[in-house]
């Protein structure tokens, strides 16, 4: 039987660039399953939830090139700090066609490494922000993070928009994966004949208290007429 073409996020990236962290990052109130082939990635968004497979590889791993194109989303993952990481998923691109992915991510972790007591935004060497332009030539999206440290994380921005862990899930919240289970949508409550009899008793009340109101001032103003 032939087997079922692979599905969820390819993660590639080296050793120590914190891919296990991230994944735990984007879900920080449910344990990471591990299973042989990789994580089980559970997103719960306004809409639906769905359990994604996150595989995991390094970029030296055998891959082959059919199962690579069929992954929903492709992550590229490398240390803002080190740029030999950088250097070895761009090596990797240059072996695969990731273009059927729909989702497709460079991600640069550790971020707040990249920061000094002085500063609030992160510093950027010449070569990052050649990973920036790469990033944007390949048609991946390009967003920075702080997988481990979470005050930093909710704070990056990069030309005006909003980065971290964050942007990853809603990057990945965007798509209809597979096996997603809808939520039931949420309908007003029907206006009831008592509730729809009370609001017109309520308003009744308003434009009585309305002329009442309007009444005095006219009274007053009567009076003050006949004084002058």
């Amino acid at each position: 039987m032939a087997a079922q073409p692979a599905s969820g996020v390819l993660m590639v990236g080296e050793r120590s660039v914190g891919k296990f962290s991230l994944i735990a990052a984007l879900q920080p109130d449910i344990p990471a399953k591990c299973h042989f082939d990789g994580y089980e990635l559970l997103l719960d968004t306004k809409y639906y939830t769905a359990q994604v497979g996150v595989q995991v590889a390094g970029p030296g791993a055998f891959l082959q090139s059919e199962a690579v194109g069929a992954f929903d989303a492709v992550m590229l993952v490398f240390d803002a700090s080190r740029q030999e990481s950088f250097d070895a998923i761009k090596r990797w691109s240059g072996r695969f066609d990731t273009s059927q992915a729909e989702i497709r991510l460079v991600v640069a972790n550790k971020a707040d490494l990249l920061l000094s007591a002085a500063q609030q935004t992160p510093a950027r060497p010449a070569w990052l922000e050649g990973a920036m332009d790469w990033a944007c030539q390949e048609l991946f999206e390009y967003i920075e993070v702080a997988a481990t440290v979470p005050a930093v994380d909710t704070q990056l921005v990069l030309d005006g928009d909003r980065q971290g862990v964050a942007r990853v899930a809603a990057a990945l919240s965007a798509h209809m994966w597979p096996g997603l289970q809808q939520k039931p949508r949420v309908r007003p409550a029907p206006v009831t004949k008592d509730a729809e009899a009370d609001h017109k008793a309520d308003g009744s009340s308003h434009a009585e208290r309305d002329q009442d109101a309007a009444a005095s001032s006219a009274g007053a103003s009567t009076k003050v007429s006949e004084v002058g």
